[in-house]
């Protein structure tokens, strides 16, 4: 499972419904609690910790996959 599957398979475990990338998490029906359970699962299972600054700057669901993938790849290097 990539990066985008995996942040997909969060939200929609989180939220009950299938996002679409240009979805923010309010329109999925995010409330502020859905959305740092949401970070703290992507820390889990990626191993990260996600500073809070960072998460704020999340507008859809595809900045937070370009975010991941940004995560992944740079603690590779």
């Amino acid at each position: 499972m990539n990066v985008k599957e995996k942040v997909i398979k969060i939200i929609k475990d989180q939220l009950s419904v299938v996002p679409d990338l240009s979805q923010t998490l309010t329109e999925l029906g995010a409330d502020s609690l859905d959305g740092v359970e949401i970070m703290m699962e992507l820390e889990d299972t990626y191993g990260i910790e996600i500073i809070d600054e960072d998460s704020t700057k999340w507008k859809t669901v595809q900045d937070i996959v370009n975010y991941m993938e940004n995560r992944i790849d740079g603690d590779k290097e």
